[in-house]
């Protein structure tokens, strides 16, 4: 049998790495740095509707780009 709590993995806040800052103060700090952007998000509405955008329309690399943050993410997680 499988203990799934095994698997959870704590994030430690790093706020340099995280960003931490409104949505529109990490936009601006953003500018002029990056070479391809997904913006994932969720709207400033009473549904609190996601947001998605990004500056290609080959979702091949969308999703090759958010998987790898992802993996960056549980690597610093796990310490590695």
């Amino acid at each position: 049998m499988c203990s799934l709590m095994a698997d959870i993995l704590e994030f430690p806040l790093n706020t340099e790495r995280l960003g931490v800052g409104t949505c529109d103060e990490i936009l601006e700090r953003a500018k002029g740095k990056l070479k391809r952007v997904v913006v994932l998000g969720v709207l400033d509405d009473e549904y609190e509707t996601e947001f998605f955008t990004g500056n290609t329309d080959d979702g091949s690399q969308v999703l090759w780009l958010i998987e790898r943050l992802k993996f960056l993410m549980f690597e610093k997680a796990a310490g590695r």
